[in-house]
This record gives structure tokens, C-alpha cells and sequence, in this order.
């Protein structure tokens, strides 16, 4: 039979139990609370555990042109008839062009060199008034312009690929009657072939210019980290007339200087720093 003072010790021994676990689960609750800030803070540090060493770099831009003779070469012609009809104007201008494509085959102008980038029919106006306007004090009446007749144009353009030869061209359409002749343009047929040499030239000036940089700066160049191109074409042009002539023998024969074409290209590349 327990006595009052065992008694009494065992409820205080129970009670100290009571605490220790009260404590011990606070103190668990608080570690966890701990550790949970603790990794919310580290996840908002995305960069710890890792090389925080700052990549320098150095940026240059390289230029390189190349210059070539113009071995190409493209013009245009239009056939303008006029006539009572549609049906005359076109039977007109087909004769002419007809005329005009058997001059450039004959010239040894192939047919996929030939191509019609044209051809529009319609009602030819005359603005010219034979009668005056009378106008009042507060109404003018407006002019009303009469038909004519019909209108047919045809525009073909040629590609010339032996540039010495487009003058006796020029000329002998000319020659046909043809008046409107134009947009001369001079090319290369080889220009991804420049293009790639101005690239290469660009590319190398960019290397002298990162060496330069380097070597004022105390450090060596490391790999290219970027790379970037571009390239611009400056094509010959001309304007070219034809003539009156009647034959294509007394046509006059334009000189036609071909002059250069430059092919330029630009280049921006980045070199890593060791």
C-alpha cells in the first residue's frame, strides 16, 4: 500500500515526464521551422553552389569587301501599239514582239532567259478638249475624257549572260521600232562564291582587331562564344534607251561601261577571355 509520500512523488515524477516531452516536441517543431526557412532562403539563392565567376568577353566587328567585273547582265523592253480596236493593237504588238523574240533567239538568247513580266490592254484616252467649258458662277462641269481607240502593253525583261554582248541587244531591239528600253542592271552569276570570299576577309579583320584588344588589355582570347553575318550586294545599274531606227543595222549602239561590282560583308564575334 503506497503511502502519501510515495504517492506525492510519483504524481511528480509523472508531471516532470509530462514537460520533458512537451519541451522535446517544441524544440522539434522549432527545428522544423528552422530548417524549412532555411531551405526556402537557400532556394531563393539559385546561384549557390555554383562557379559565380563572371565570363569577360571581348566583342569586335570585322569588315571585308570584295570588288568583281560584272559578268551578267538583265534589261527590259515594252511594246506600246495603239489602234481603232483592241483586236488591231494587239495583232500590232504582236507582230512587234514576235519580231523582237526572233532578233533574241537568234542573238542566242535562250528561251528561259525570256519572260514577259506584262502585259495590259484598254482604252486609250484623249484629254484633249476640242471644246471649251463653260462655266457658271457656281458649277464648273467637269472634263470627260473621250476614247480613242485601245492600248496594248507588253513588258519583257532578258537576261543577258555574256554582258559584252547586251549593247548589239539594246541595239538591235531598238532597231525593231522599240522605244521603251530600260532598267539595265549588272550582275554576277557567281555570287555566293564572292559573297563567301568577303566573309572569310571580314572574319580575318575581326581576328586582327580581337588580337589587337587582347594584347593591350593583358589577357588571351579564348573560344568564339558568338557569331553573327551579314552581307549587302551593290549590283550596276544603267539607263538605256532605244531608238528610232527602222533597221536594226542603223540602230546606234550604246556604250555600256560594266565598271565593278562590290560585294561587302560585316561580321560580329565574341571571344572568351582565359
Amino acid at each position: 500500500m503506497a503511502t502519501p509520500n510515495n504517492k506525492h512523488w510519483m504524481d511528480s515524477s509523472e508531471m516532470g515526464k509530462g514537460v520533458a516531452f512537451a519541451m522535446i516536441v517544441s524544440l522539434a517543431l522549432v527545428s522544423i521551422f528552422l530548417i524549412a526557412k532555411t531551405v526556402n532562403t537557400i532556394k531563393s539563392y539559385p546561384t549557390i553552389g555554383q562557379d559565380n565567376t563572371v565570363n569577360s568577353s571581348i566583342s569586335v566587328t570585322g569588315k571585308g569587301e570584295v570588288n568583281a567585273i560584272p559578268n551578267m547582265g538583265t534589261f527590259s523592253f515594252t511594246i506600246s501599239e495603239n489602234a481603232a480596236t483592241i483586236q488591231s493593237a494587239q495583232a500590232k504588238a504582236s507582230d512587234k514582239s514576235q519580231k523582237a523574240l526572233a532578233f533574241l533567239k537568234q542573238s542566242g538568247i535562250d528561251d528561259k532567259d525570256i519572260q514577259t513580266n506584262s502585259y495590259q490592254t484598254g482604252p486609250h484616252y484623249n484629254n484633249y478638249i476640242s471644246q471649251p467649258i463653260i462655266c457658271t458662277s457656281k458649277v464648273c462641269p467637269p472634263s470627260v475624257p473621250k476614247t480613242s481607240g485601245f492600248e496594248v502593253n507588253q513588258t519583257i525583261t532578258v537576261k543577258v549572260r555574256k554582258v559584252d554582248g547586251a549593247s548589239a541587244l539594246i541595239a538591235g531591239i531598238g532597231g525593231l521600232g522599240i522605244t521603251n528600253i530600260g532598267d539595265l542592271s549588272l550582275s554576277l552569276d557567281n555570287q555566293d562564291e564572292l559573297q563567301s570570299q568577303a566573309r572569310d576577309a571580314a572574319i580575318i579583320d575581326a581576328r586582327v582587331k580581337a588580337i589587337h584588344l587582347a594584347n593591350t588589355l593583358g589577357v588571351h582570347l579564348g573560344k568564339v562564344s558568338s557569331f553573327s553575318d551579314s552581307y549587302s550586294p551593290m549590283p550596276t545599274y544603267a539607263s538605256v534607251y532605244g531608238s528610232m531606227a527602222k533597221s536594226v543595222d542603223a540602230a546606234p549602239v550604246p556604250a555600256l561601261p560594266v565598271g565593278e561590282n562590290k560585294v561587302t560583308s560585316e561580321v560580329n564575334i565574341t571571344y572568351q577571355i582565359n
